[in-house]
């Protein structure tokens, strides 16, 4: 389990070994199943189906990492194809791409 993502080589050994695998979207998918009657666990509940939602759509992820980004970091990489591609990178590897 993790609260993150997996790499390949993580996904590859797991199958070969017959072990599931939690990643976040998972994880959370998960805890949301949980109803409670707080307030708060409700707005937390809202906020964290709208990360899952975003993060599910491949654009909202690194390209090199699969982590989520942000729309803002999202749209900075599609205003810039000529430097991108098209595609999207986390702010790490936007460095990396000069």
């Amino acid at each position: 389990m993790t609260n993150s993502y997996y790499t390949k080589a993580a996904i590859e050994l797991a199958k070969a070994n017959r072990v599931g695998l939690w990643n976040r979207n998972r994880l959370v998918k998960a805890l949301l199943s949980i109803k409670k009657d707080s307030p708060v666990v409700e707005h937390q509940q809202e906020v964290a189906a709208t990360n899952v939602e975003q993060a599910e759509v491949g654009n909202d992820l690194c390209a090199v990492c699969n982590k989520p980004v942000s729309e803002k970091v999202r749209q900075y990489c599609l205003s810039n194809q000529q430097r991108f591609s098209g595609k999207v990178y986390c702010y790490d590897h936007q460095h990396n791409r000069k």
